[in-house]
Parts: structure tokens; sequence; C-alpha cells
């Protein structure tokens, strides 16, 4: 009994055995690759167009075979003759009308003006146009401040003549007949100083715009004149019997001569303020540009010859109104623009011929050789523009026209004009030859602009 008791005993105590200890965790599975990027979606749908915007002008040609048309707005027209066709300008054109041109005939064609109209085509799309009262000029050529009091001479043997509308135009003065050598006028063309080639000459004086002359001074070989902004102060270079260089001046608009011992020989002058003559030249062997604060009594130094004594010289001297800008040229280009205290010299611009507009915004320049390009810039200098030359050797170059028109003297031959501008009116045209063409756009206030065009035209 007590046997079956223990193994009962013994059962029980192995059916309720002891609590287990509880297992580890297991170490965290590695993340998954990263699966392949699916497709672009769709591209969504395009959005609205937007309006439509106004019509730009469009143009409807028409052949012309008669030798005129009236053109009107927005239009081309083909001259196809074998005369000179004429097209009239729109008389009542809204801004931005164009009126195009071309030229299949071999009679070429003309732009014409209706009153208060004019065409801005720019200097270098116009050709140079001559001018003047002879085909044969002396290469003298003077001028006003403006450009618009003119005077110049014939090659012969003749008397002087100026024009009072920039060139456009010549009278011939009561001057008498000789060979001139050297011009000069006040700022307002009222005076002139004129001088006759070879030796034992007196210089010739107008007060009155050239109508009437007087010989004063003493008899030299002249070569260089120079006149006061006022005409009061006139200043005249030359040699004496000895041949030594001399130079006199007048304080009472030529009547009386003073010899001046210490003035330059010089090359070249400009006298742009009554209070500044500007020379190029020498005094003894000092080569360079001098400034006189005094009419020419006495001379400062203000920019030396690059080249020493020996070398080139500064050929031409020119300035603005103000005589705050100042350029000389022959053995490259030196410049001021604080009238003549600092200069800037470019070495590398050989230019023998110079002209500058009163302000100094117009720039002409020539090599002055047979056919030499003309260069022009409408900057100050920043920019040139290079011009053909026509074929002509420029001596002389005024601006005129409020800085729109540039006339230029030849030698032996006849004066040049080239117009950025034409002339207000009906007497102003463009015009140009077979398989050429232009296309204006009215910008308002009776001026039109050659906004496009094919060779160079004529412009009056």
């Amino acid at each position: 009994m007590v046997a079956l008791i223990l193994g009962a005993a013994a059962l029980a105590l192995s059916a309720c055995g002891g609590t287990g200890q509880t297992g580890a965790t297991g170490a965290a599975g590695t993340t998954g690759a990263a699966g392949t990027t699916g497709a672009a979606g769709a591209t969504g749908a395009a959005g609205a167009t937007g309006a439509t915007g106004s019509a730009g002008p469009s143009l409807t040609w028409i052949a012309v075979s008669g030798t005129s048309a009236q053109a009107v707005p927005n239009t081309g027209y083909m001259a196809d003759n074998t005369a000179q066709v004429t097209i009239t300008l729109p008389a009542n054109p809204a801004v931005g009308d164009v009126v195009e041109v071309s030229g299949p005939g071999s009679g070429g064609w003309k732009i014409a003006q209706n009153a208060g109209q004019q065409i801005y085509a720019g200097f270098e799309n116009v050709l140079w146009t001559p001018v003047g009262p002879l085909p044969s000029m002396s290469g003298l050529l003077a001028s006003s401040a403006n450009g618009s009091q003119l005077a110049s001479t014939a090659a012969a043997a003749g008397p002087i003549y100026t024009s009072a509308d920039g060139g456009a135009t010549w009278t011939a003065q009561n001057s008498g007949n000789a060979a001139w050598s050297a011009l000069a006028m006040s700022a307002d063309g009222t005076h002139l100083l004129a001088a006759v080639s070879g030796a034992g000459a007196q210089l010739h004086v107008s007060s009155d715009s050239g109508v009437t002359w007087s010989a004063q001074g003493p008899p030299l070989t002249w070569v260089n004149l120079g006149v006061s902004p006022n005409g009061v102060d006139m200043i005249a270079n030359g040699a004496n019997t000895s041949g030594q260089a001399v130079a006199y001046t007048s304080s009472d608009s030529g009547l009386a001569w003073t010899l001046q011992p210490a003035s330059p020989n010089f090359n070249s002058l400009a006298w742009p303020t009554q209070a500044e003559l500007i020379v190029s030249g020498s005094i003894s062997t000092a080569f360079g540009i001098y400034i006189s604060p005094d009419a020419g009594a006495t001379w400062t130094l203000a920019e030396p010859n690059p080249y020493g004594i020996y070398g080139g010289n500064w050929s031409h001297v020119v300035a603005s109104s103000d005589g705050t800008h100042i350029y000389a040229t022959g053995d490259g280009l030196a410049s001021s623009t604080n009238s003549g205290a600092t200069w800037t010299i470019n070495q590398s611009e050989s230019w023998g011929e110079f002209a500058t507009s009163a302000d100094a915004t117009v720039l002409v320049a020539s090599a002055g050789g047979a056919a030499s390009p003309v260069f022009i810039s409408d900057d100050s200098s920043q920019y040139w523009t290079q011009l053909g030359s026509g074929g002509q050797q420029f001596s002389t170059f005024v601006v005129a026209g409020d800085d729109q028109k540039v006339v230029g003297a030849t030698f032996q031959g006849s004066l040049y004009a080239l117009s950025a501008i034409t002339t207000v009116g009906t007497g102003g045209f463009i015009a140009g030859n077979q398989n050429q063409t232009a296309t204006l756009q009215y910008y308002g206030n009776g001026l039109f602009s050659l906004i496009d065009n094919e060779g160079q035209l004529t412009a009056q």
C-alpha cells in the first residue's frame, strides 16, 4: 500500500515540473533591395492657347511700270522702268507704318517726301554727293561753328565762294580773283580771313560774311590762318623775305597786325573759345601741341611730339566749340577731354585729315591719300565706322547740319556732302539704282527711318 501511494506521488510530481528559462530574441533580418522605378505617368493635357496678338503691318506689293506712284501705308513698290521711278511717301501715315521700294527696272527709283517730312538713313548707308559751285575746287574749306556758313575757292584763280545753307547753294563773292592758299572763318560766319598763294601777298579780310573784302597786313608768304569765335582776334603764320617762320596777330578784325616773335611755326590750328587758341607746330626745336590763353601772345607746350624732335609730328588739330575736347592727328591720335590738361595717345591711328562737330559728338577722319577710306564716329570716338570715299582724296572735312551732314573738300576736285538725314520737305529724298531696296518705317513727327536696305543710297 505504501508503495502504491509513493508511486502516485511520484507521478504527480512529474506532472507539475518547474518553469523553463525564456530563449534569446533572434537577429533582425536584412532589408530587401529597392524595387525598380515605375514607368512615368502620362503627360497632362495642354493648357489653353493664349490670346492672339495684334497683326503686324503686312505688305502688298505693287509693280510700277510708269515713272511715278503715290505710296500708301504698308505697301511695297517695284520700280520697273528704264527711267527713274518716283515713289512719294504717304501724306498722313500712322506711327509704325512701313513703305518698301525695290528696283527691278534699270532706271532705278527715288522716294520723294511731302512737306514737313524727313528720312533718317545714317551715314553708313548713303553715298558722297557732289556739291559746290564748280567741278574743280582748291581743297580749301572754312566753316562756322555749326557748319551752316561755308567758304571755299576754285582750283584755278578765281573768287571766294560762300554758302549760307551748309553747302547746298553757293555765291561767288567780290573778293577778287586769285590763287587762294588759306581760309578761316569766325564762329558765326561773319568774319573771314584769306591768304593768296605765293610770296609778297597781303592778307584779305571780310567783316560781312564775304560780301566785301580789303587787303591788310604785311606782304609775306602766308601759310596758316586763324580767326577767333567773335572775329575780333586773328592770327596768321608764314615766312618773311628771309624764309624765316613768323606769326602776326590782329585784335581789330584784321585791320592792324602785330609781329609775335614767340609764336610757334604751326602746321594747323583750332580756335574754339575766345581765350583758347590751339596749334600744332614748334617753337625752336620743341615740337608738339601748343595752347595760348591770350590770342597768341604767349604759349604753353601742352603735349610734346610723341616721336621726339626728328620724328613725325602732329599735323592737324581740331577742338569742340567749348574747347574741352581737343584732337590732334598725324603720327597717331592725341585726344584730351579737359582742355589739354591731360592727353591720351593712340599711335595706331594715323590720320591726316580730321574734323569734329561743335559738341565733339561726331568725328570724321581720313588718312588723306588717294581714295583713302573715311572713318566716322557718332559717339565721341568710342566706336568708328569705315565708309567709302567715293574714290576721292579728301583734304578737309566740316561737320554741318546739326551733326547730320559732313562736307568734304578734295584736292583738285569738287566738294562732296554725306548726309545722314534728308532735307526737310519736298526738296529731300533718297534714291537707289536697279536691284537696290529700301524699307522705311514711320516714327512720327514727320520722320521716316531707313530700317533695312540693299546697297548704298543717295540722300539729299
